[in-house]
């Protein structure tokens, strides 16, 4: 294992190597001024299963040559990591809990948040796919399509807390909590969240979100992330339309960095 080496980001901000298109479509407008996906992109659901096939799995996913998901950055700061998944870790609360999953992004329109009644993991649905009837050629729409998504996920890294840990019971001065037999806890460790970027392969979809997250926190270009994504998730592949939708995403982070329209410590 090894990092891949990246100018604009600490080395300790990419995660740890695991085991493991076509040209872009245009988008144009109707004479009424709505987007119109004139190549349609392909059947995402489908191509997906076509990855299971290829790889010897089934519908969902599984099998022990193929990770339901992988590391693809860690904040510098809380630990906090992000994953690209597919449905098996989503669905998996065993996969969750093993990985310390507290934050969900849901690729896709019509896959369930599988454990949305959990007061342990927080959800955020992003239609990656339909990013063509949202996104026009200016640069605001742009950021106003992938504003809430990358809030998200950098507050969800950002939120590192210390939380006590209770193995004896004593006074303690760093805290004021008191337990029932009257004392504080013995130890103070830290809350790490992490973060889960799904659809149902974790290759398509969820694997261009990945890509952009590794733009919007690594400072990388459309080019140096998907090489970076493969790197650490071979199965990554913006198809269709999606490659054209991280090219946007490149030139408004060129007018204007991340870092001016996030909070800092959402990267440090």
């Amino acid at each position: 294992s090894r990092f891949y080496h990246c100018r604009s980001m600490p080395l300790s901000s990419f995660a740890w190597l695991g085991s493991s298109g076509r040209n872009a479509n245009r988008m144009a407008l109707t004479s009424n001024s709505s987007p119109v996906n004139n190549k349609k992109d392909p059947d995402f659901d489908e191509e997906a299963q076509k990855i299971f096939a290829s790889l010897g799995l089934g519908k969902e996913g599984s099998s022990s040559r193929y990770n339901s998901c992988d590391p693809i950055w860690k904040h510098p700061r809380t630990g906090g990591t992000i994953y690209v998944g597919n449905v098996e870790a989503a669905s998996n609360m065993d996969i969750l809990k093993n990985k310390n999953i507290s934050h969900v992004v849901n690729c896709t329109d019509n896959m369930p948040l599988y454990h949305q009644k959990s007061s342990s993991i927080s959800y955020y649905r992003f239609d990656i796919a339909s990013w063509w009837r949202h996104v026009k050629d200016d640069t605001d729409s742009v950021i106003e399509f992938t504003q809430s998504v990358f809030a998200f996920v950098g507050e969800a890294l950002a939120a590192g807390k210390n939380v006590r840990k209770v193995t004896a019971v004593r006074d303690c001065s760093l805290c004021s909590c008191v337990l029932a037999s009257g004392c504080c806890s013995s130890s103070h460790d830290m809350f790490v969240p992490q973060v889960l970027i799904h659809c149902l392969a974790g290759a398509h979809r969820a694997g261009t979100t990945g890509c952009a997250l590794l733009m919007h926190f690594g400072g990388l270009d459309t080019k140096a992330a998907i090489a970076v994504a493969k790197r650490l998730r071979p199965v990554i592949d913006p198809i269709g339309t999606l490659p054209e939708l991280l090219k946007k995403i490149e030139k408004a982070n060129k007018l204007k960095s991340p870092k001016e329209r996030f909070p800092i410590a959402h990267f440090e």
